[in-house]
C-alpha cells in the first residue's frame, strides 16, 4: 500500500548555504540561490498532484513563513546532520499522521518535473534510490514504510543506500531519472543549469548574475560559458 504518501524536502536556510560555490558566488548570492532551487523543487511537487502532503523540514528560521507561504506542512528540525533530520521527520510521519510513504527529495534538484515524479511513484515498491548523474549521491529516495532501513545522506550514500535496503530485504530498486539528475554544488552544475532547456527560477536567477572564476574575477553568464 502506497498511501498515505508524502513529499519530504530537507531545507539547510540561507545561512552560508552552499559553501562549495563560495569561490564563485558570494553568499547572498548563495542564499538567493537556494531560495531560488526550492522554489522550483517546491513547485514541481505541488504541480504534479501526486502527494497527500508536503512537509518542509528544517530549523531554519524563514522556513515556518516559507512552508505557510506554499501552503505546505513543517517539521522542525532539531537533529545535528542530515540523516538524524530526515530519521526523526520521517518517525513523526509514521507516528502521528500515519504516513505509509516517503518520497525524499533534496531542494537542490531544480530541474525535477512531473514527467519523472510521476514515473518514479508508479514504479516503486518497497525502497527506490534514484541517484545523480554521477551515480554517487541520492537526489531522491522513496521509503515504504518510512525509515524501513537506516538512511545515509552523506553526498555519496547512492550505494549505501541500496546496500541497507538490501540488507534488510526490501529488494530496493535504483530508478536514473533524468530531471533528477544534477544538484548544484560545482561551477560545472552552474553551467550545466544555464544550458538547460527548463525554464525555472533557478535558471533566470544564475543568469542574472556574473560568476566568479578560480582568480576571483567576476564574469557574465555568457562569458562563463565553459569552452567546448
Amino acid at each position: 500500500m502506497l498511501r498515505p504518501l508524502w513529499a519530504v524536502v530537507p531545507y539547510k536556510g540561507r545561512t552560508n548555504p552552499k559553501r562549495r560555490l563560495a569561490s564563485h558566488l558570494s553568499q547572498q548570492e548563495r542564499a538567493k540561490l537556494v531560495h531560488a532551487m526550492l522554489d522550483d523543487v517546491l513547485s514541481e511537487l505541488l504541480a504534479s498532484e501526486l502527494f497527500d502532503e508536503i512537509l518542509l523540514v528544517s530549523a531554519a528560521s524563514d522556513a515556518p513563513d516559507l512552508a505557510n507561504q506554499y501552503g505546505i506542512a513543517f517539521y522542525r528540525d532539531r537533529s545535528t546532520n542530515l540523516p538524524d533530520a530526515l530519521i526523526d521527520a520521517s518517525r513523526w510521519l509514521k507516528d502521528v499522521h500515519s504516513v505509509n510513504t516517503v518520497f525524499i527529495v533534496p531542494a537542490d534538484v531544480p530541474l525535477i518535473n512531473t514527467k519523472d515524479l510521476q514515473k518514479a511513484v508508479a514504479k516503486h515498491q518497497f525502497v527506490t534510490v534514484i541517484p545523480d548523474q554521477h551515480d554517487v549521491g541520492t537526489n531522491g529516495l522513496i521509503c515504504t514504510p518510512p525509515n524501513a532501513f537506516p538512511y545515509v545522506f552523506d553526498g555519496k550514500s547512492f550505494k549505501p543506500h541500496l546496500e541497507a535496503a538490501a540488507d534488510r530485504n526490501l529488494s530496493p530498486v535504483a530508478l536514473r531519472l533524468g530531471s533528477f539528475e544534477l544538484d548544484i554544488d560545482t561551477a560545472d552544475d552552474i553551467f550545466a543549469i544555464r544550458n538547460s532547456s527548463k525554464q525555472s527560477k533557478t535558471k533566470t536567477y544564475l543568469e542574472s548574475i556574473p560568476l566568479r572564476d578560480h582568480t576571483g574575477a567576476r564574469r557574465s553568464a555568457r562569458e562563463s560559458q565553459p569552452e567546448t
